[in-house]
């Protein structure tokens, strides 16, 4: 996804992997991993927004 696909180049990840994940934003360093929750609503509109 877009979103996933840009944010690394926006903002300093300090080595964190971004990547989806079904239920959002899986961050991944090293052995370490969390999920930053994203509403269904809010990946359908990053799918099929405007100028889909």
């Amino acid at each position: 996804m877009v979103l996933s696909d840009s944010s690394p180049h926006l903002t300093e990840t300090h080595h964190w992997t971004l990547s989806w994940d079904p239920r959002g934003l899986r961050l991944t360093h090293d052995a370490h991993t969390f999920v930053l929750g994203i509403p269904a609503v809010f990946r359908d509109y990053l799918e099929d927004g405007p100028g889909r």
